[in-house]
């Protein structure tokens, strides 16, 4: 099997920084604290010059530590992949255990021993689309991962296959009798024919 063969479903190179906007909720606490004060305390007149530096300085604080968080692991994970410093493994999705939707937990599943799981709900820099989703993975699918820890950085799956226990298996053409077989089949013959066949012989 080639490259050819597979389809990428998940690359953290080329997906971009898809959590912009969770640092992007500690700017907008910085705004309702310097332009709409009223906004946190709509009873009092004023607000403490103290208490609106502190909640600035948490608001701050949270942004970049949001950003550093959710943007280095992106980059992390892009550097890795073009580097090749990922770990890899090829091989058939086994031990799927399939998230329900609406419910807290992880997706999982192994390949050749290799533990992953995963949840929508995770800010990762790697592959979290779970089946009830929309996601691709199954119990039985060949795949090719690269990995680093328990973050899926890039998916590929083996192109036109499904997974065994959902495959079916028909007879060739030539083991399904035609019509004019069954009528032939379907003919019932008197006793009498065949005790006349008997006394000329």
């Amino acid at each position: 099997m080639n490259d050819t063969d597979f389809i990428t479903v998940f690359n953290a190179a080329d997906i971009g920084y898809r959590y912009w906007w969770f640092p992007a909720t500690g700017l907008i606490f910085i705004y309702i604290t310097v332009f709409k004060p009223k906004l946190i305390a709509p009873n009092k007149p004023t607000i403490n010059p103290w208490l609106r530096k502190l909640a600035i300085l948490f608001s701050v604080f949270w942004t970049a530590t949001a950003f550093v968080a959710t943007f280095g692991g992106y980059i992390k994970s892009r550097e890795m992949l073009l580097s090749g410093h990922a770990d890899y493994v090829e091989g058939v999705v086994q031990d799927f255990v399939p998230l329900p939707y609406m419910s807290r937990g992880n997706e999982s599943f192994s390949v050749k021993g290799i533990h992953f799981s995963y949840a929508d709900s995770l800010l990762t820099s790697g592959f979290n689309n779970t089946a009830s989703h929309g996601g691709p993975i199954r119990e039985g699918l060949y795949v090719r991962i690269w990995y680093s820890g328990n973050d899926i950085l890039k998916l590929q799956l083996l192109k036109n296959v499904q997974a065994p226990s959902t495959t079916r298996l028909t007879p060739p053409t030539s083991a399904i009798p035609n019509q004019s077989q069954k009528a032939i089949l379907s003919v019932s013959y008197p006793a009498e024919t065949f005790s006349s066949i008997s006394a000329l012989m």
